[in-house]
Parts: C-alpha cells; structure tokens; sequence
C-alpha cells in the first residue's frame, strides 16, 4: 500500500521471496516461518494484505474516499520474477510504477488530498512510536482508517508494529551471519564459476546487481539495457538454483534461529502466535465472518 506519506515497512527478502524446508525441529515452525518468510508466510501475508485492504477500502468509502488498492497476487518463483522484471532497476518496472492509490489522490484537490490523509493516517499528533531491539524506534498512525483495520486484526496496534518490525530485524541479523559462513562463500565460488561458464564474468549476486546499477546510472535506461539487466537477472537466478543457494541460507537461518537465546526464541514464538491469529482473523473477514470488535 503506497501513497505519498506512506508509513508502511517494505517487507524486503534478503536472499528469495519463496523458500521452504521440509525439517520438523523447533526452528522450521511458525516461529521460522514469520522471521525467515518462508513456508506458509507469504500465502498469510497476501491473506492479511487483503483483508486490511478490505478493511480500509470500507472505512475510506464511508468518509467518501476510493481505495483501488491492487489486489496482491502470489509470490512468484525467483525465476519467473527476474523474467518480468530483471534486478528491478528499469524505471517502468513494476517495483518503480505508482500505485493506483497514488494515481487516485493525484486526481484529488490539494484539500482532498489533505482529507484523504487524515482519513488514512489520522492527525500527525496521535502518531505512536515502538523502541525496538537496538533502540530504534519505529512510528505508525495510532489512527485513521488504517489503524483501525490494523486494530481489527491483530487486537492493538502495539501487537502489529511488534510483528511488522521486530521478525525483520532478526531475519536482517541472521542473515549478515549466515552469508559469512563457510558453506555459503562455497556456494558463492561455485555460483561465480556457473555465471563465467554463462558468459557473466560476476565474483557475488550482489556484484552483479551493482554492476547493471552503474550501468544505468551512466548510459541512461534503454531496452537494450533492459534486455541486458533480465539476462543478467535470470542467469544470476539460474546459477542460484543450481547451486541450491536459496535452500542453503535457509538452512543457515534456522541453524542460527535455534542458537538465539531462549528469551528472544519465546518472544518471537509469541509474536508468531499473534502472526496467526491476525491470520485466522483476516480469514473471517474476507468470508463476512469478523469476530465482534472488542
């Protein structure tokens, strides 16, 4: 959900957007699933991201507001994604178009524009802010129609800033760890060597993105550029693939996941708790079955 004061967190996968494990310890459940987004998360999100788009598009409309929210699709194998869309950089790409939400409040008055917000965010001056692990601090509307769609689902706003914020923390610090471990540098020489074989002459994935990055930053977008960077993409996904990359940094994570200490394990199972139930609610709703507000 995007507009020009969006306050929303861009959930961002380090490595994939999918990957799955089959294991039954501790770390493979719900818990897992949550800070590593895999397994059933990705399905729960788009059931969470509509409902709460339900949800705003009632309350907007009762104010006298539109809400052309697009409706999320599911998560497409790495592959696939790379095909339509490269490294993203493009400039009509999908990652960089506005959204139909934004192109709705441009067609707004400057008055309008300012109702709509308020009817969105709520006053600037009800804003609430968490403190994370680390002492960030992480602010989200405490009202307006998304805080209260928020509030539908998860029970109180603290509860879904805590599970926005705090499993992408963990997952960004499992996975610094776990690209410096040995087996992943191995993986890594073994990909290098694919993409050479392949004509891509790239040490990292992340070198490689940079590389079509200055690219276009020094020539400028062009299709033939285009062409270049969902090649380079596509390769780079491939020699992933074969390499088994994606199922190695998710074995890593949860290798890393069961050595947290207990305390921030149970925290983070609570939060998963919560996850799920935001989840069963988000279900009655897209059914016409909400529990009674509370």
């Amino acid at each position: 959900m995007q507009t020009r004061t969006t306050v929303r967190v861009v959930l961002v996968a380090t490595i994939a957007l999918l990957a799955g494990s089959c294991s039954q310890d501790p770390a493979s459940g719900r818990m897992a699933d949550l800070v590593t987004q895999s397994g059933s998360y990705h399905e729960n999100a788009r059931t969470l991201r509509l409902a709460e788009d339900l949800l705003v598009r009632e309350c907007l409309s009762s104010k006298g507001f539109e809400y052309p929210a697009a409706t999320p699709t599911p998560a497409p194998e790495l592959e696939d994604e790379r095909r339509q869309e490269g490294y993203g950089l493009f400039p009509s790409s999908g990652r960089n178009q506005r959204s139909a939400v934004d192109r709705y409040v441009e067609r707004l008055s400057p008055e309008q524009q300012r109702a709509f917000d308020l009817a969105l965010f709520g006053p600037s001056s009800t804003y609430r802010a968490i403190r994370l692990p680390g002492g960030e601090e992480y602010g989200f509307p405490g009202e307006g129609c998304l805080a209260e769609s928020r509030t539908r689902l998860f029970a109180d706003l603290t509860t879904w800033a805590r599970v926005e914020r705090v499993p992408q923390l963990v997952n960004s610090q499992i996975s610094e760890h776990a690209i410096r471990d040995s087996r992943y540098a191995e993986a890594i020489r073994e990909w290098s060597v694919c993409m050479r074989k392949r004509g891509y002459d790239y040490r990292t994935p992340q070198e490689a993105h940079e590389d079509l990055a200055a690219r276009y930053r020094k020539d400028g977008a062009s299709q033939r550029l285009r062409r270049q960077e969902v090649r380079t993409a596509v390769t780079d996904a491939e020699c992933a693939r074969d390499e088994r990359i994606v199922p190695l940094v998710l074995s890593l994570k949860h290798e890393l996941l069961r050595t947290q200490p207990e305390a921030e394990r149970q925290a983070l199972s609570e939060l998963a708790d919560a996850w799920l139930a935001a989840v069963a609610e988000a279900r009655r709703v897209l059914t016409g079955n909400p529990s009674p507000p509370t």
